[in-house]
């Protein structure tokens, strides 16, 4: 079956901020000194290049300068049959951004406030690690830097698979009960213990020990369960409380479907593999759906104003009208 790309979302920040606004700022190129024809003439030229060369049905972009937005358009459909244009306030799939738009925050705020030290072996905090050998010495800052020899990634969907393709009853079913609690799809639920078998293979995998750059989201399947270790705190309340809710985010979320949101929701592709069907509304990556839809690596969705207030915060170490949610240090 052949896959239908997404339209995609792409946000550029210029320059520093004075302060991050809870609703962002719009105003035309030309207030702050750009040529605004220039800019449509070549951004649109662009866009319509890469939909014309089938590398993506629609997208958007995002263009902030200082504390104002001066370009924000969209571009094309959600999919190739070119039936529902791309609007300013669909939803999309963040996929790997979520690892720096969910859990990071939460360790940034954990750190500040000492409850996390980059410099303090991971197992410290995390138990499962402190009599592995290959993993009890493994800093947080080697982690996030990935430079710990981490494994860069482990494929979960092979354990819930049989060779021919279909589902393992003992680890999906086709609905909920006590034992089937975590949603992966509509119709399909992940038995409450498959966490815990992935923890455990998490917990078993290889280091190298060149301790090189090699890009790892391992340790951000396991982070939003530290967070509510140390927070005591559900992982979702914890950053909708301390980061969305103050920065105005009123999309930036996990399991958007749960939200009735009038916002469409741009899918992802179709998946010939696992779930049978064109995935719209629910995570796309396989990992982060076996874990219910909420993980530290994929399953945050959002729009693209949602994301520039987050990435807004970023870029102003930290601070949003006025107060200093993380410690401008801390953030740098």
């Amino acid at each position: 079956m052949k896959k239908l790309a997404v339209s995609f979302f792409f946000i550029t920040l210029v320059m520093p901020f004075a302060f991050a606004q809870r609703e962002l700022i719009h105003a035309v190129p030309s207030k702050l000194g750009f040529d605004e024809a220039f800019i449509d003439q070549k951004v649109d030229s662009i866009m319509e290049m890469g939909i014309d060369s089938l590398a993506f049905p629609g997208a958007q972009l995002l263009v902030a300068k200082n504390d104002t937005v001066i370009f924000h358009k969209a571009y094309g459909f959600h999919t190739y049959d070119s039936i529902q244009p791309v609007a300013l306030n669909d939803l999309y799939d963040l996929a790997s951004v979520t690892k720096i738009s969910g859990p990071l925050p939460a360790l940034m705020k954990l750190v500040d406030e000492g409850k996390l030290d980059l410099d303090q072996p991971f197992s410290t905090y995390w138990k499962p690690w402190r009599h592995r050998k290959d993993k009890k010495d493994l800093t947080l800052r080697e982690i996030l830097a990935h430079q710990a020899g981490l494994i860069p990634y482990i494929v979960f969907l092979q354990q819930v698979l049989r060779k021919n393709g279909e589902v393992k009853k003992r680890f999906v079913h086709n609905s909920s009960n006590k034992r089937y609690q975590g949603q992966v799809y509509e119709g399909l639920y992940i038995n409450n213990r498959f966490e815990r078998k992935m923890n455990r293979i998490i917990n078993r995998s290889k280091v190298s020990e060149e301790k090189k750059y090699v890009y790892s989201g391992l340790t951000f399947l396991i982070f939003p369960s530290l967070i509510e270790q140390i927070t005591g705190t559900d992982y979702q309340t914890y950053l909708d409380e301390n980061f969305y809710q103050p920065l105005g985010c009123h999309t930036l979320g996990y399991l958007p479907k749960e939200n009735n949101y009038v916002n469409a929701i741009v899918p992802t592709e179709v998946d010939s593999l696992f779930r049978k069907t064109l995935v719209q509304g629910w995570v796309h990556d396989e990992n982060a759906s076996l874990k219910g839809g909420v993980s530290g690596n994929a399953g945050l969705f959002g729009t693209a104003d949602d994301l520039a207030k987050l990435m807004l915060f970023y870029q102003n170490y930290g601070n949003v009208d006025g107060k200093q949610l993380i410690s401008a240090e801390t953030v740098k």
